[in-house]
């Protein structure tokens, strides 16, 4: 337990910048001859004229939960090294100049979504079975917000990310329960990021813990040099650089958010 305090204290107020290593790992991934990719490129790729045979690919996708500032060291890595990305705002991380720049690259800008969770915060929802009655109200919800986005910022957006929550995991339902078909048909949402098309392609998949490390003790950069031929990287600002500010603000609407959810009752 103090461990995890210590490594918690340590990652949101003393980590140093590591985009470093960042920027190894796409160089690295360049010069063994990977094609890095937005999840839409992937996507694209695979639904025109499928992949090469012996080709190598890095799907590259960055959740932008929390710094919007630090996020862009990976755009500006990523733009130096001539390779893209897919970077996924939450409503709390929008960034209209930021994000004018991700589209003007060539990357790709796609919706980071919680509205179940949202949802349950903010009535201290416990049970699935009542989100399960107000999810017409709920996916309306998300509707509104999609297409504000859009609108907002000027985006066709193509792809969406599930934003995973503490709440989701107490009541045992993900996000992207919300995603039906018929709301893939009517925002024209083509791909999640979780969907089987594209996991039925990847090879490995490298999702970033703190400091950075990679969860389980896999490693993307033993992948690339062992010839992977799809590799899924998602990454996140927080667990490359400490935003002290933006760490403090996170840490205590988090507190507030828990504690409001679990005082009073329960429904």
């Amino acid at each position: 337990m103090i461990r995890k305090v210590f490594k918690k204290i340590y990652a949101d107020y003393l980590l140093l910048d590591q985009f470093s290593k960042f920027d190894q790992l796409i160089e690295l991934a360049v010069k063994e001859e990977y094609q890095v990719l937005s999840v839409i490129q992937f996507f694209d790729l695979i639904k025109t004229r499928g992949l090469e045979k012996g080709g190598r690919y890095l799907i590259n996708r960055h959740d932008v939960d929390t710094d919007p500032v630090t996020a862009r060291k990976f755009y500006d890595i990523e733009k130096n090294r001539g390779v893209f990305s897919s970077f996924y705002f939450r409503l709390s991380t929008l960034d209209h100049g930021f994000i004018r720049d991700i589209q003007n690259y060539g990357s790709e800008v796609g919706y980071h979504f919680e509205e179940i969770a949202t949802f349950c915060k903010e009535n201290r929802v416990k049970k699935k079975e009542i989100v399960f009655r107000q999810i017409h109200e709920i996916k309306k919800t998300f509707v509104e917000n999609f297409k504000r986005v859009s609108k907002d910022h000027n985006l066709e957006i193509r792809s969406v990310s599930s934003h995973g929550d503490f709440v989701n995991k107490k009541i045992g339902i993900l996000n992207h329960y919300l995603l039906d078909p018929e709301i893939r048909t009517q925002l024209r949402i083509e791909v999640e990021t979780y969907d089987t098309i594209l996991l039925d392609h990847v090879t490995a998949r490298h999702n970033d813990d703190l400091f950075p490390k990679f969860k389980d003790g896999n490693s993307p950069i033993h992948s690339i040099r062992n010839n992977e031929p799809v590799i899924y990287l998602l990454t996140h600002p927080r667990d490359w650089q400490c935003n002290c500010r933006i760490n403090t603000i996170e840490n205590l609407k988090r507190l507030y958010e828990g504690v409001k959810f679990h005082m009073n009752f329960e429904r």
